[in-house]
């Protein structure tokens, strides 16, 4: 009965999960929902994982605790130096008021509500101060835009807030901790900012050339895959240390962050990062909106129409409104960044919990943080899709206006739907196919296919050609494709192999609207290279020419089902 009832409850938030993407909402929505059904006194007299026996909930109130840790340190990992360098100063201004506008507004809505001003006031203010990076990412691929300077300004920008917001979490709970005394306020915060910078300066230099002698180390005489568990192995001492460290600072969690940027520069360690823990953070993430959010969330305070009105006040001005003027001196990008700003995801979640939980905000005041909170949630990606396409078009039209008049813009001979590259690797027992896996992921992350692919092999070399393309067959302008071309190039730094771009016809070698691999023969691919990066031994032919038929097979039969000659050997 204990495990139906954990099985039971684990089904519900998965299939919460399913309905939200079909109607196009955050799961984060319906996963809190479902755990406010199944919370104790609500559904069942001690709820579904009370019922269990134990403490089963709380031990799922620690598993969503770990899983924001994970996806924070992650987070990190995806911070970019180079442009933050490029567009650092607006970005910054931008993240300043994003952090304190929404800090301010929060305090002085919860003292209009009649709350104190401190503590609560402050504990709602840093809980709405978060921006979520993950949204404004993945809605800029999608848009085709992350890089363009606006976009590397909201990227930035909505780091550098996350980190502002880490300093302000970690003063919320220092001088709430007990007597307010100078070292809380002032010493520990200095302490975790020179931390964070003295650690960020090791990640430009240092850690690079420590994995990459740990790589030589570990793949001479092994493989990669005794390499890749020896980076993971670092990876989860440097996040455990950091985070121990930064938690008698005030809270772990900027600790993780640190730990993550410490390995932005190594691109191969967010892949063994993500390859090796992606669907477990996905889990505890749902755990953690479902069990440690909707479980601190009291049910007869949050459904009352006070707890409403309240919320929808502070979503609609603290919440919201704070994040789109943050960007008001921009120019014409300003409503645009400012909507990217908006979102909120876990961290902001997890800030209002912890407030909760130490009784540093009351219960009603929580429930009207979550009402604020789930504004944001909701609406935020809606409108700033709207928005973003929008401005894009107008981009385009702008381009073609200046391509009539003659004025300087992206020359169409210099725009493609693709390009073609060679990946090459010495023979022996540094030859494996792991780094083409990870360019597919990149690839797929931009919303690019791979349309063909040719293996061969020389004395000493093994080579791999692949061609790709946009998946809607859309053409892409000159500085798009530079921008994934130095994206692709950064997966191989640090690695034996090589990566060359290979000339094309421009738009008559592309083949627009090809149709993609199935999922059955991707993921035979995939486990034939798992399979080889695991081997000791060296790729033969045979293995080139098996994986080269795998990729190519089902591109020839399609090609040819239209008449038209395999594009396979065109490579």
């Amino acid at each position: 009965m204990p495990i139906l009832c954990i099985v039971g409850f684990l089904s519900a938030v998965w299939l919460a999960g399913k309905v939200s993407k079909l109607i196009g909402i955050s799961s984060i929505v319906l996963e809190i929902l479902v755990g406010l059904i199944f919370a104790p006194g609500v559904v069942l007299e001690h709820g579904l994982l009370d019922a269990a026996g134990g403490h089963n909930a709380d031990m799922f109130v620690l598993i969503g605790h770990a899983g924001v840790a994970m996806m924070i340190f992650e987070s990190g990992m995806h911070f970019d130096f180079e442009q933050a360098k490029k567009v650092g100063h607006w970005a910054c201004l931008v993240a300043i008021g994003g952090t304190f506008f929404p800090i301010f507004a929060g305090m002085f809505l919860t003292q209009a509500f009649g709350s104190p001003l401190y503590p609560d006031g402050l504990a709602v203010g840093v809980s709405l101060a978060p921006t979520s990076v993950g949204i404004a990412l993945k809605l800029l691929m999608e848009a085709k835009c992350l890089h363009k300077n606006f976009g590397q300004a909201i990227i930035t920008a909505a780091f550098v807030d996350d980190i502002l917001s880490l300093v302000a979490f970690n003063v919320l709970f220092s001088v709430t901790a007990g007597p307010i005394n100078l070292l809380d306020v002032v010493g520990k915060p200095v302490i975790g900012i020179v931390f964070m910078l003295a650690a960020g300066s090791l990640g430009l230099s240092f850690w690079p050339k420590m994995v990459t002698k740990l790589e030589h180390l570990t793949i001479k005489g092994g493989s990669r895959t005794l390499h890749d568990e020896c980076l993971l192995l670092l990876l989860f001492g440097l996040l455990v240390g950091y985070g121990t460290f930064t938690h008698f600072l005030g809270t772990h969690l900027w600790g993780c962050f640190v730990a993550g940027m410490s390995f932005a520069m190594v691109h191969h360690a967010h892949h063994v990062w993500t390859h090796q823990t992606k669907r477990i953070t996905r889990w505890m993430l749902r755990i953690f909106f479902s069990c440690t959010v909707a479980f601190a969330i009291p049910f007869d305070t949050l459904f009352t129409l006070e707890s409403f009105w309240k919320g929808s006040v502070m979503g609609i001005v603290a919440c919201v409104s704070t994040k789109v003027i943050c960007a008001i001196f921009m120019g014409e990008t300003r409503w645009v960044i400012g909507w990217a700003m908006v979102g909120r995801a876990e961290f902001a979640y997890l800030i209002a919990e912890m407030a909760v939980t130490a009784h540093i905000m009351t219960p009603e005041v929580f429930s009207i943080v979550i009402w604020a909170l789930l504004y944001a949630t909701i609406f935020a990606p809606f409108v700033f899709r709207k928005v973003l396409a929008r401005y894009a078009e107008k981009l385009k039209k702008l381009e073609e206006v200046a391509l009539a008049d003659g004025k300087p813009a992206n020359n169409k001979s210099d725009e493609a739907c693709g390009f073609r590259f060679e990946i090459s690797h010495p023979k022996g027992e540094h030859c494996n196919l792991q780094d083409a896996a990870e360019v597919g992921e990149l690839l797929k992350q931009f919303k690019m296919i791979i349309t063909h692919s040719v293996q061969h092999s020389d004395e000493d070399k093994n080579y791999s050609i692949f061609q790709v393309q946009t998946e809607d067959g859309e053409t892409l302008a000159e500085d798009a494709l530079e921008y994934l071309k130095k994206q692709i190039a950064m997966e191989f730094v640090g690695t034996d192999a090589k990566l060359t771009f290979l000339p094309s016809n421009g738009r008559e070698f592309m083949t627009q609207n090809t149709a993609k691999l199935d999922a059955e023969t991707l993921g035979a691919v995939e486990e034939l290279i798992q399979q080889v990066s695991n081997s000791k031994m060296p790729i033969d032919a045979d293995t080139i020419r098996e994986i080269s038929f795998s990729l190519g097979r089902d591109r020839k039969e399609c090609r040819a089902s239209e008449g038209e000659e395999s594009a396979c050997t065109n490579v």
